[in-house]
């Protein structure tokens, strides 16, 4: 049994009558109470006492918390007690963390949607000093493998979603912005390149408020604002949600607050839920990442851990501190590399700042430019509609074999090939191509199949 208490004076409630998190490490120790030696509870308790309680604010709900805001508390904690990196990283992280983390898997009650601190405390293992990173590292994906791409656009490139979270995860994985940017975009942001029909475009002017819906000019840098080039599939994509909405909403209308709206251009893209007048925020874009990656894509708590601790790492220049939607913009900008996107190109669309001094950000306000980037996205490997196995089929003939050419795309991609015979037997035969490979392949070639049709029977 504890010796010591919380003090009462810091109070569990909010002035709503919700639980704070003062209220949830109350009920967090009752529930560890007989498995934490005496000493040991002491010591928890002096810290949230004198160091932790007095910089929380009682009036913020504890399913209002997530890992951006415990870092931010703990940011706190280590400049006013000036505490080194190791001290907040082993004593004090897992204070904060810990407790949100039992009220969000208690779904008596927690009812939000899934558990924003999933991996949160997930230990990677003891290879995870600053001398040992490169063993933590080797087991992160620094983007995702085509197959779980594919998945995810399937999953979230859907018009007619009730869920609104779902389509900043689409702007997030196909545009590769950030979360407080895909939550300020209006479909008036949205429009077709001058000259160039059929290729499109996302104005980035603004972005949301942390923990609002409110929404700002500018973002998080002034290399924020931006006009992004898009995508054939996610430019479809939009047309599509814009002709649903209009088939649900007749405008002009009215919403709860007396706001009218005069066309679907004064909409949000990405919605609260079927309230297609609220913007989503950072904050929702955040927890349905993470429970998007764990639950549909079924990734690996070690994974989102892992993503943790490379943000937190300056060594490695990462400055976004969301741990899973942050793997959806880092898949999109590898896209950008293999794609053939020139270095200030990829800078100037992921919104860094632009280091070559020949090249200056108003340069790609020529839709020229803008359109050569367009062009060069059309290689993106979502651009490709269909993804079922190839199908060859050889019709009968007098002759004895019948010869077949298949392409890869990649270098060492698995192939599965299986004969079909009706009333007859047959054997397969298969010679690799004996030509050198050059030291480099360009993989996006062979995904141009409106360009390039892909040869089936060599003797047609």
């Amino acid at each position: 049994m504890r010796t010591e208490a919380f003090n009462p004076k810091f109070h569990q409630l909010t002035p709503q009558g919700k639980l704070n998190f003062i209220g949830a490490v109350n009920r967090y120790f009752n529930i560890i109470n007989e498995n934490v030696a005496s000493e040991t509870a002491d010591i928890y308790i002096r810290d949230y006492n004198e160091r932790i309680f007095p910089i929380i604010s009682p009036g913020k709900a504890i399913d209002e918390y997530d890992e951006i805001y415990i870092d931010e508390l703990l940011s706190i904690l280590k400049k006013q007690h000036n505490y080194n990196e190791v001290t907040i990283e082993s004593r004090y992280r897992h204070l904060l963390t810990d407790p949100c983390d039992a009220y969000y898997k208690d779904t008596s009650l927690s009812k939000t949607r899934g558990n924003p601190f999933w991996g949160a405390g997930y230990k990677l293992g003891e290879n995870t000093s600053p001398d040992g990173i490169e063993s933590v590292l080797l087991r992160i994906p620094k983007s995702l493998d085509l197959s779980l791409e594919l998945k995810a656009a399937k999953m979230l490139l859907d018009p007619t979603t009730d869920d609104g979270a779902k389509i900043g995860l689409a702007i997030m994985l196909c545009c590769g912005v950030r979360n407080n940017e895909a939550a300020g975009f209006n479909f008036g942001d949205f429009s077709e390149i001058l000259d160039h029909p059929g290729h499109y475009l996302l104005r980035l002017t603004r972005t949301s408020k942390r923990d609002s819906n409110e929404r700002k000019a500018g973002g998080k840098t002034r290399n924020a604002p931006r006009r992004l080039p898009l995508i054939r599939r996610f430019s479809d994509f939009i047309i599509a949600r814009k002709e649903y909405l209009l088939s649900k909403i007749q405008f002009p209308f009215t919403d709860k607050k007396g706001v009218v709206f005069t066309s679907i251009d004064d909409l949000p893209i990405a919605c609260r839920d079927t309230d297609y007048t609220v913007p989503c925020n950072a904050s929702d874009l955040t927890s349905a990442g993470r429970a998007f990656l764990r639950d549909d894509l079924k990734m690996r708590e070690q994974t989102v851990c892992g993503l943790s601790y490379i943000i937190k790492n300056p060594e490695y220049e990462v400055t976004d501190k969301d741990p899973t939607t942050y793997l959806l913009r880092r898949n999109f900008a590898t896209h950008l590399y293999t794609l053939g996107f020139p270095t200030e190109w990829s800078r100037y669309y992921m919104g860094h700042r632009i280091e070559d001094d020949d090249l200056k950000r108003s340069d790609f306000n020529d839709e020229g430019f803008l359109y050569q980037m367009s062009k060069l996205l059309e290689r993106h490997p979502l651009n490709e509609i269909e993804y079922s196995p190839e199908r060859i089929t050889v019709s009968a003939s007098d002759f004895n074999h019948q010869y077949v050419l298949i392409e890869n795309s990649e270098l060492n991609d698995p192939m599965s090939v299986s004969i079909h015979c009706r009333e007859c037997s047959a054997s397969i035969l298969i010679a690799e191509s004996i030509h050198p490979l050059p030291k480099e392949i360009d993989i996006t070639r062979y995904l141009l199949q409106r360009e390039r049709p892909r040869r089936k029977n060599i003797f047609d």
